[in-house]
């Protein structure tokens, strides 16, 4: 008797039409017909290969194809291969449970900015990846701020926690600098590992607070676009740029891109960033619909097979136990609530100091950690699953926008093809 497994990096991930092999390791996939699809299930289930090929109605050289092209291989015995699986602490279990780590957390310390740009703040459409820009969150007090007394308590109730990164962002957190630097020194005293980023358009950044903030390892993410005024680039975003460069601040950028809501048209590039010394360029959009009630396509995500290019292969595994972006993401507003992320405006928790802890404890986090492509509408019979970065904040309404998911994606599960060009992508 012969028997075929897959090998133990290749994924078989089950679609609306037909099924999709998928090499993480080598980062290739091969799209199986429906024959195929069968035949592959019933033998990762030890059948025999001649049985297998049987009740399909598969024929044996298809198989062979895939043992030729390295998918896996033939064995004389029933075998059991040992497929690598992602380590996930939060879902471990057992007397002594680990600590839960937040990946990153987003702490509006304002709901202020110097700046009125167009849709800022909206709650009615979400921006995809705004976490990256410094869009003020919506649903969020107008000019709330911390108190100085509050916001230390509440960076003590941290202590302990597995904080890995702690993103100032909702708004421009350089015009409460005072704020600012009281909470920066204050984590930086009780962690000299924890990453620190400053979300700003650049303006109120100046030397003396630039030099303060790069003794704390601090660094500063510059939001650049048209929206922002002063030129494609900014001028306040220029001159932190500059004053970054100067003063040896690491910095990204992150790229806010807007659409034109009656002809789709882009006020600015997405690849026209020329490198600035960055370490690295974000993007950010915001969901426009037009007119007649369609949602404009966006430019930052790639459309047909280039969207598939940039899976690493423990994301890929990671991705079927939890949210890409959500897993390990706590947001806490400028009133003190906590979010699930700083796009999604409902609430946690109370509005109370301490709220983080007690979130963890109570364990509400989990049913939006957990969450996978599988829970979302328009995802769940897509063969891609595994390999797609998305928004959660677009994932969690995209069911409730007109046409919101042909504007974020060009492939149709159903039929198996991308709709850009009609024809099956391998």
């Amino acid at each position: 008797m012969t028997y075929f497994r897959l090998g133990a990096d290749v994924l078989l991930i089950a679609g609306a039409k037909r099924a999709l092999l998928m090499e993480v390791g080598r980062g290739r996939t091969c799209h199986l017909t429906a024959a195929q699809s069968q035949a592959l299930h019933r033998l990762q289930q030890n059948q025999a290969l001649e049985d297998a090929v049987q009740a399909s109605c598969c024929g044996e050289d298809q198989i062979d194809g895939l043992v030729e092209a390295g998918w896996g291989q033939y064995w004389q015995t029933p075998v059991f291969v040992d497929q690598y699986q992602y380590a996930n602490d939060d879902t471990t279990r057992g007397l002594f449970e680990p600590s839960v780590t937040i990946r990153a957390l987003y702490l509006q310390l304002q709901a202020t900015c110097d700046k009125a740009c167009r849709g800022c703040g909206d709650c009615r459409l979400p921006v995809w990846q705004g976490c990256n820009s410094c869009e003020l969150w919506p649903a969020v007090v107008p000019g709330a701020r911390w108190r100085a007394n509050d916001l230390a308590a509440f960076i003590r109730d941290l202590d302990g926690l597995d904080v890995r990164t702690v993103v100032f962002s909702g708004g421009n957190p350089l015009l409460c600098d005072d704020l600012l630097m009281a909470a920066v020194t204050q984590l930086r005293t009780a962690s000299r590992s924890m990453r620190m980023v400053v979300v700003t358009n650049g303006y109120g950044l100046t030397r003396s607070l630039a030099d303060a903030l790069k003794l704390s390892d601090v660094t500063i993410n510059v939001v650049i676009g048209s929206r922002l005024g002063g030129g494609p680039i900014g001028m306040d975003a220029e001159r932190a740029i500059a004053l970054c460069r100067d003063t040896s601040i690491p910095f990204y950028l992150t790229l806010d891109v807007s659409a034109d809501a009656e002809d789709g048209s882009r006020t600015r590039s997405v690849e026209d960033v020329p490198p600035r010394g960055e370490l690295r360029v974000v993007r950010a959009e915001r969901v426009v619909v037009t007119s007649s009630g369609g949602a404009i396509p966006l430019a930052v995500v790639k459309r047909g097979r280039e969207r598939l290019r940039d899976v690493k292969a423990p994301e890929v595994f990671r991705r079927a136990l939890v949210h890409p972006c959500l897993n390990g993401l706590v947001a806490v507003t400028a009133d003190a609530a906590v979010r699930i992320c700083p796009m999604v405006s409902s609430s946690m928790t109370e509005r109370s100091p301490g709220s983080v802890r007690r979130m963890l404890r109570e364990r509400r986090h989990t049913k939006y950690w957990h969450l996978t492509k599988d829970s979302i509408d328009g995802c769940r019979t897509c063969e891609y699953r595994l390999a797609c970065v998305d928004c959660a904040a677009v994932d969690l309404v995209r069911s409730h926008v007109t046409g919101l998911d042909a504007a974020l994606c060009d492939y149709r599960p159903s039929a198996g093809c991308w709709g850009t060009d009609g024809k099956v992508g391998t």
